[in-house]
């Protein structure tokens, strides 16, 4: 594991969290009503909550309770490769996001469980699929650690 490696799974933690905190100061802060960006299902103005909600948060606490959980599972599946998790997040947001939309209750939907889950279970499946240890690894740390999740 070189410097260059590290620093670049780094980066793009840190920008992430950033973005997170960023968008959740602008909702603590400004009259910015951004849960009005979350998924509402099965209405037109809900699609475009898709590709939003993930980033939006309903509180620091909401925000708090997903930011561990997804950093970790987030840096466990760039070990493999940074091109593997940006394709798989942006499939995970929106597929998750599409099955909120079709079937979630009557309500505004935001936060990034739909994502945590996706990265979760993708992390799981590849010590099925690739049969290599350290995917085994990993996914038995997943399961122990965050096996109450599901």
């Amino acid at each position: 594991m070189d410097r260059l490696w590290l620093k670049r799974r780094i980066y793009i933690l840190s920008g992430l969290t950033i973005l997170l905190f960023l968008l959740q100061i602008i909702g603590s802060l400004f009259p910015v009503h951004l849960l009005q960006y979350g998924i509402i299902p099965r209405s037109s103005e809900g699609l475009f909550g898709i590709f939003i909600s993930p980033f939006i948060h309903g509180s620091w606490s909401h925000l708090f309770s997903n930011l561990l959980p997804f950093l970790i599972l987030s840096f466990l599946l760039m070990t493999q490769s940074l091109r593997e998790y940006c394709y798989s997040s942006i499939f995970i947001i929106i597929i998750s996001g599409l099955l909120v939309w079709l079937f979630g209750r009557n309500a505004i939907h935001v936060g990034a469980s739909g994502w945590i889950f996706g990265l979760w279970s993708l992390l799981i499946a590849h010590a099925f699929t690739r049969h290599k240890i350290i995917d085994i690894l990993i996914a038995l740390f997943v399961l122990f650690y965050y096996g109450s999740m599901a």
